[in-house]
């Protein structure tokens, strides 16, 4: 019985070794599995913090874009309105160059001169301003009337223009002005014959006798 009791004890000793030894390797065994999956939790975890870091830079580009999106078309928003509004102004100065056009003849240069008057034959219809010069040396005057002639005019006894029997035919003068001086007329004339003269008459003289007028066309 004494000789039995070692070898109990070291089979016992050894039963317990083993025990130890299991739970050592469960342990290990264990804590392998954990401190793999702790491992994948973190690489996960950097992973999406990767892709949210990615996101947010997409984020950014985008708003980016977006702003120099939005900047370029401002800038073309205002260069439209821009060229839109020179090409109101452009219109408008075309418009009133229109109106400026419309019925307009222009001016007529008119010398007077003893005993003559000087200027175009041939004339516009439409609004014309006669731009008379007085290039004599006596005073004159400038006057218009319907007419193919001086001799088909009504005249008075010194060979004057007579204005009031014209009528309607008598179209408008200007005041006398003297040597050197200069005055305009501005008439709204229709396509025909008209007689441009001074009628300016003293005693039984009259300019216009004299020869101071000048038959025109106007088409």
């Amino acid at each position: 019985m004494k000789m039995l009791k070692p070898v109990l004890l070291a089979l016992i000793a050894a039963l317990v070794l083993a025990a130890c030894g299991d739970d050592g390797g469960d342990t290990a065994t264990n804590e392998t599995p954990a401190a793999d999956a702790a491992e994948g939790d973190d690489e996960a975890m950097a992973e999406d913090e990767s892709d949210e870091a990615m996101a947010e830079d997409d984020d950014a580009a985008d708003s980016h874009s977006d702003d120099t999106d939005g900047d370029e078309a401002m800038a073309e928003d205002e260069s439209d309105e821009a060229m839109a509004e020179d090409d109101d102004e452009a219109m408008a100065e075309d418009e009133a160059m229109a109106e400026d056009g419309d019925g307009a003849a222009g001016a007529v240069a008119v010398s007077l001169v003893e005993w003559a008057v000087n200027a175009e034959t041939e004339l516009s219809a439409g609004t014309t301003t006669f731009a008379v010069t007085n290039d004599g040396s006596f005073t004159h005057k400038f006057g218009l009337a319907r007419g193919d002639s001086y001799e088909t005019l009504p005249q008075t006894d010194n060979g004057a223009i007579d204005e009031d029997a014209l009528g309607a035919d008598f179209l408008g003068d200007t005041a006398n002005f003297d040597a050197g001086q200069s005055e305009e007329l501005t008439l709204d004339l229709e396509p025909g014959n008209y007689v441009l003269f001074c009628n300016i008459a003293i005693g039984p003289n009259s300019h216009a006798a004299a020869g101071q007028t000048l038959s025109v066309t106007v088409s």
